[in-house]
């Protein structure tokens, strides 16, 4: 996306920047990543367009575990996938909360032929990334995404790359509404 070229200037365009307060910033300030080398991993399941606005995941992750149910899909672990592809939605003075984004949600596989009817192998591709931790429930994964985007990558020396960032789902994932839920978040940097 563009707003990766360019940093958060481009991702806000013409509108409000994200406003984070003090309280929210303070919450946040032990939010620091770990720089990872990242391994290239093959991820089972399948796209769709999503505005910023209207975020459906929920629903997709829902139809996502029904078809893996039905097709009896015995996966090589737990680890589930929200794959933000890199791509020109989101353009400097246009974005706001109906641009659109793809995102590719699935479920990590060896990267064999056995893939379900109706979903699709994407492989993630490795280099390197920063890894960061969102404690807490979904909803406010959005509080994590500010800080990150507004206050931790202008005040680090790390670009941003243009490969996918994403979003894992592992073990330690509890569920939508639990406190005690984590998810992994990767950045690619240069």
């Amino acid at each position: 996306m563009e707003y990766r070229k360019n940093g958060i200037d481009v991702l806000i365009g013409n509108h409000n920047p994200m406003q984070i307060d003090k309280i929210t910033e303070s919450n946040y300030a032990n939010l620091q990543p770990e720089i990872v080398t990242f391994q290239p991993k093959c991820v089972v399941g399948f796209r769709y367009y999503m505005s910023i606005g209207k975020n459906n995941s929920i629903e997709m992750w829902e139809k996502l575990n029904a078809q893996l149910e039905k097709q009896k899909y015995i996966p090589m672990n737990n680890n589930r996938y929200s794959i933000y592809e890199t791509s020109g939605t989101c353009l400097q003075n246009t974005f706001n909360k109906n641009s659109e984004t793809t995102l590719f949600i699935g479920i990590e596989t060896s990267g064999d032929n056995n893939i379900p009817e109706g979903m699709e192998l994407k492989e993630i591709s490795g280099g390197k990334y920063a890894k960061f931790i969102h404690k807490g429930a979904v909803k406010n994964l959005i509080s994590t995404y500010h800080y990150i985007w507004g206050v931790w990558f202008p005040n680090s020396s790390f670009q941003p790359d243009d490969r996918d960032d994403l979003e894992c789902y592992t073990e330690k994932f509890l569920g939508v509404e639990d406190e005690e839920s984590q998810i992994e978040i990767y950045f690619p940097i240069q």
